[in-house]
């Protein structure tokens, strides 16, 4: 099996007016396996390059994309993904780094300060 190829883009949702804060994800895309009778792919993420890289989902055989929402700010993180057919796991793709930003939204300031003077 030729190696997969793996992409990441980053992607940030500013909250605004009494939400909680910087919500950020990462969307991994990939090119299929040139192996015939793939069953899914598996998606790894980890801290450290070269790994160790935990499972973090899998997509359909026919699904080259993952988004993963559970991503924290100031993070580093590395993917990888594998291919896997009905009894076999293949080796791992290319490493991709992403890197969360810092969260530099700050909060909404308090509202409706009133001061009573004696």
């Amino acid at each position: 099996m030729k190696a997969l190829l793996l992409f990441i883009l980053f992607s940030m949702f500013i909250v605004r007016a009494g939400e909680a804060a910087t919500v950020h994800s990462v969307d991994l895309t990939w090119g299929a396996s040139t192996s015939s009778g793939i069953v899914n792919y598996l998606v790894y993420r980890g801290t450290a390059t070269g790994g160790p890289y935990t499972n973090i989902g899998q997509t359909a055989a026919t699904v080259l994309t993952f988004h993963d929402a559970t991503v924290l700010a100031n993070t580093t993180y590395y993917y990888v993904v594998t291919a896997k057919d009905a009894n076999n796991e293949s080796a791992k793709s290319n490493e991709a780094k992403a890197i969360v930003p810092a969260d530099t939204v700050p909060p909404n300031p308090p509202v409706n300060l009133t001061v009573t003077a004696q």
